[in-house]
C-alpha cells in the first residue's frame, strides 16, 4: 500500500500529540507547511480556515449528524456559488448567472439565508 500523507499547516490544533499519535496509527504521514506560507496548501488554508473563521466562530455543532447537515450547506449553497475568490480573479467556483441590466426599482431581490441566517445570498427574481 502506498504511503498516506497529509499537508498540514502550522497550526497548534495540528501540533498536539494527539493529532500526531491518530496520524502514526492511522498509516498518514504528515507533511508540515512552513511558518506564514499558506500558499503551499491553498486548498486547506482556504477551505479549512475560512470554514473555521466563517462559520464555527459563529456556530457550535451539537452532534456530528447536525456537523453534516450544516457543512453541505454552507459548501454548496455559500462558499462555492457565492463567496468570491482571489485566486480566480475575484469570481466564485461556480458561476453566478449572468443578468441583462435593469432599473434599479425594476430589479426584485430573493433573500436565501444560509446557516440560519449566519449569511444571506440573493437571487433575481422575475
Amino acid at each position: 500500500m502506498d504511503p498516506k500523507y497529509l499537508i498540514l499547516n502550522n497550526d497548534p490544533d495540528f501540533r498536539s500529540k494527539e493529532i500526531k499519535d491518530f496520524l502514526a496509527s492511522s498509516g498518514i504521514q504528515p507533511k508540515t507547511t512552513f511558518y506564514r506560507s499558506p500558499w503551499q496548501n491553498p486548498i486547506a488554508e482556504s477551505v479549512n480556515g475560512t470554514l473555521r473563521r466563517e462559520s464555527f466562530n459563529y456556530l457550535n455543532p451539537l452532534s456530528e449528524a447536525h456537523l453534516q447537515k450544516e457543512l453541505p450547506e454552507y459548501v454548496h449553497n455559500y462558499y462555492n456559488s457565492h463567496r468570491t475568490n482571489q485566486g480566480i480573479n475575484f469570481n466564485t467556483p461556480i458561476p453566478t448567472p449572468t443578468y441583462l441590466p435593469v432599473n434599479v426599482n425594476q430589479a426584485k431581490l430573493k433573500v436565501i439565508p444560509v446557516l440560519n441566517d449566519l449569511y444571506h445570498t440573493y437571487k433575481r427574481i422575475a
